[in-house]
């Protein structure tokens, strides 16, 4: 396939490596989200824009499908309302194994699990509950069922406390290389396969990673720096100090920055009254969240969890940036205009 004469859309950005950026994919591209939802992402290129940190581009058009096949499903109340009903049950259960200890014996195992939540738990309430909302109204236990699934998402620890910690283990026993260093460059693929020669040769030439791949026939690609690349993808000008979003929460604050790329708070130092920079929110960020001065993130819609929290706490808020923890760093001193949805840099740290 010739990916450079495919129109491109951002959809969202991961901080995590290789390995798990992947598997997302999977969980878009596989023949079981179409078997569920109707419609899945066969087509797809993540790049990589600074160490660990992916960000995903999908054909505009396909994406274009996917979300009015979500919509028709979401007018189908019997099946939405038995998918989302499937994705708290899966939560639950997922909720248990982090508090009393999980069942898995093997990686493949929590694997699977992990893929069969997320169709679920996250991929479908991600793309389905403004649609929801529209259709049904904030108080109807569909858009109650959606919104919770939104506000708890499991699927991030799961992913780090119980996969990863399987992963680990099985890939000390099939390779010399340090395993942390491995999921920076494994595809799922390779390691169901049982083969991790093209891992460990990638990992030895170790650049910024793109990562492309159709009908899950992937792609790995090594470049110097993928800067221009992001930002002919998303025309991006250079020398950006003012950046536009959403209003979730009004107010107007002025602070230092703090980036926060890392979804579990006892890795993060973060003072009070620091304006929160981030990709997305999610519960396990609350620590911060309550600390911060305002929230600025680059994804985002007024459904999200930042635009349901600020609201909640009164902080201001600007969701849906874009490009904010590219253009931001730690200690610049910015203002958040959570009246008009602009953030703008004051000066450099």
């Amino acid at each position: 396939m010739n990916y450079k004469n495919i129109i491109w859309t951002h959809y969202i950005t991961r901080p995590m490596p290789l390995f798990f950026c992947v598997n997302n994919h999977y969980w878009y591209a596989s023949s079981r989200t179409k078997e569920l939802l109707g419609a899945n992402l066969p087509t797809a290129m993540y790049v990589e824009e600074k160490n660990n940190v992916y960000r995903y581009y999908y054909p505009k058009k396909d994406r274009a499908i996917f979300l009015k096949t979500i919509l028709a499903l979401v007018k189908d109340k019997n099946r939405i309302t038995v998918l989302l009903k499937e994705g708290l049950e899966l939560n639950t259960r997922a909720k248990s194994y982090l508090e009393k200890g999980h069942e898995f014996t093997n990686a493949k195992d929590a694997l699977l699990f992990l893929n069969e939540m997320a169709i679920r738990s996250t991929i479908l309430p991600f793309n389905a509950l403004q649609k929801i909302k529209d259709v049904y109204g904030e108080k109807h236990k569909i858009f109650v069922m959606c919104e919770q699934l939104r506000r708890d998402s499991f699927y991030p620890p799961f992913q780090s406390i119980v996969l990863r910690t399987l992963l680990i283990k099985e890939l000390r026993e099939l390779s010399e290389q340090n395993p942390e260093r491995l999921l920076e460059v494994l595809l799922p693929s390779e390691f169901l396969a049982g083969n991790i020669l093209n891992a460990e040769e990638r990992l030895s030439n170790r650049k910024q990673i793109i990562f492309q791949s159709h009908n899950l026939n992937d792609e790995v690609i090594m470049a110097e720096n993928n800067d221009s690349l992001i930002r002919e993808l998303e025309h991006i000008p250079e020398g950006t100090d003012e950046l536009k979003g959403q209003v979730a929460y009004n107010g107007l604050i002025r602070g230092k920055a703090r980036i926060v790329l890392d979804p579990y708070v006892k890795n993060i130092t973060f003072e009070k009254g620091e304006i929160l920079v981030t990709i997305n929110s999610n519960p396990f960020l609350m620590p911060v969240i309550k600390k911060c001065a305002a929230i600025v993130t680059d994804e985002g819609g007024i459904t999200c969890h930042a635009a349901i929290i600020s609201r909640e706490l009164k902080k201001p808020c600007v969701i849906g940036t874009k490009i904010a923890t590219q253009v931001l760093q730690d200690g610049d001193l910015i203002e958040v205009d959570a009246n008009k949805g602009i953030v703008r840099k004051i000066n450099a740290k």
